[in-house]
């Protein structure tokens, strides 16, 4: 007779616990034994994600550290990959489901995002007689991740391009992911006078 009522020689559906069992024999004798069934330790997962860099890349990661359960771990993410870990991600919704060695699963989803994307545009200002310098050009930036650096192609390195003449120029924003845009802009000029 076991402790949770069995009478086989076999208890079985047993949940983690200490059980006995009373043994007896066709004298009335009877001997009582004690054993324990075992749990492993609570399937565990924990993750970091790693957003994109720049809008439309493949830079995101998800890392994740499973523990617990029984080692033997095998992993399955809704993009189909099989790895612990994944890298070259786009910004995107991720699950995975993690099964240990005795089939007990653990599921996790994670986010990887990215930054809007970055635009540039320009602003200008013409020069005021044929011949002179005193144009500018502005650029505004929006989207991407702040702080900016400019740099034009006249070798000018603030949002605004002063000093100009007539032309047409170019400015490269790179914003603190190292991501960039380009933007052009025109300084014109009245005819000249005769």
């Amino acid at each position: 007779l076991w402790s949770n009522g069995q009478t086989t020689a076999t208890a079985t559906g047993l949940a983690a616990g200490i059980y006995t069992v009373t043994v007896t024999d066709a004298n009335g004798c009877t001997e009582i034994a004690t054993g324990t069934v075992n749990e492993p330790t609570e399937l565990t997962l924990t993750g970091m994600e790693t957003d994109v860099e720049c809008n439309g890349d493949a830079t995101g990661a998800i890392n994740i550290t499973v523990g617990g359960g029984t080692p033997g771990y095998t992993y399955l993410w809704s993009n189909g990959a099989t790895t612990e870990d994944l890298t070259g991600l786009t910004a995107g919704i991720y699950s995975v489901t993690v099964t240990d060695a005795n089939d007990c699963t653990i599921e996790a989803t994670f986010e990887v995002e990215e930054s809007t994307d970055l635009e540039a545009t320009i602003a200008d200002t013409d020069v005021l007689c044929n011949g002179d310098t005193d144009g500018t050009l502005t650029v505004v930036v929006t989207g991407g991740t702040p702080d900016y650096t400019y740099l034009w192609s006249n070798g000018q390195t603030t949002a605004t391009a002063t000093g100009l003449a007539a032309g047409t120029y170019t400015v490269t924003v790179t914003d603190a992911n190292g991501c960039t845009e380009i933007a052009t802009g025109t300084v014109n000029e009245p005819t000249d006078l005769e």
